[in-house]
Formats: structure tokens, sequence, C-alpha cells
């Protein structure tokens, strides 16, 4: 399948929308030229990602998405469990401060993080390590009972906005 322009490997929706492929060196829609120095190739690894969720119960939806690379899982998980479980609201579940296992197995903890708990792992072995940032970024969207609520991460100078 051919794209607007005529080059291979084209889609259906991508045709409707006239928007061609992020390949280097490629005219976009308004025939400018791509100049997308941080450029993929097939088996590259993106400089960033992000993890979109939907999840859907009988009363409820939950939309929730992170980005900042290996602590998205960190960030998400955090979140879900002091949303889904312990009840916070998802202002209070995105706001609180979390750990991070880095690769080379030492934990960071964030400013705030319970100094209790940093004891507690600190006796059971694992090795601190200081956290210079943290770059994970939440942001959710849930309808409860027909009314919606949006937060947006703080870490990142977020905030959700509506009407």
């Amino acid at each position: 399948m051919e794209d607007l322009m005529g080059n291979e490997g084209g889609t259906p929706e991508l045709e409707r929308s006239g928007i061609l492929g992020s390949r280097r060196r490629e005219m976009n829609y308004h025939f400018l030229m791509s100049f997308n120095k941080q450029q993929l190739w097939l088996g590259e690894q993106p400089p960033s990602s992000m993890a979109p969720a939907v999840l859907k119960s009988q009363s409820k939806m939950l939309v929730i998405g992170a980005s900042g690379g290996s602590m998205i899982t960190t960030g998400l998980a955090s979140t879900l469990i002091n949303h889904l479980w312990f009840g916070k609201s998802l202002k209070e579940a995105i706001k609180t401060p979390v750990l991070f296992v880095d690769s080379e197995n030492a934990v960071k903890f964030e400013p705030e993080f319970d100094n209790g708990v940093i004891k507690a792992l600190e006796a059971l072995g694992h090795i601190q390590k200081p956290a210079d940032r943290f770059y994970n970024v939440v942001n959710a969207v849930e309808k409860k009972e027909g009314c919606i609520w949006a937060a947006s991460d703080h870490r990142k100078l977020g905030e959700a906005a509506g009407y």
C-alpha cells in the first residue's frame, strides 16, 4: 500500500488523514522535509516512552497514562495501588512520593518518602542511592457515578483542566 506521496508502506488511516510516515527525509503533509535528529530505525529503542491504560468496571472507568522511561512502571503501579487499594483520590495517589529501584538494584526515594519505610528497607539490606531527580509523570481521568475527575502530575507542573 502507498501513502499520499507514493511511498510504500502507507495505511488506510494515514492515507485518509494526510499524515505521512516518520522516516527521515520524507516529505510531510505540508511538503516540508522531516529533519528529526532522533529518528528511530527498525530495531532501535525510543529515547522515551509512555504507557496509556484504560481500566473499566461496572461502576467506573479510569484512563491513566505515564511517561518517564524506566520509571513508568513504578509511577503507574504506585498510583494504581494508592488509588484502587488504599482509596486515595487521583490527585493524592499521583502526588504520593515513590521509590524506584534502578538498573543497579539500588533503591532511590523521593525526598518526601516515609522515613520509616526507608529505614526498614535499609535494615533488610537494600542499598540506597541519592535520587538526583524523579521524572515519572502520571496523568489520569476517572468517570465514577456520573462525575468526571482528572489529575495531572505535579512533578512536571501539570494541572488538570476541564469544563
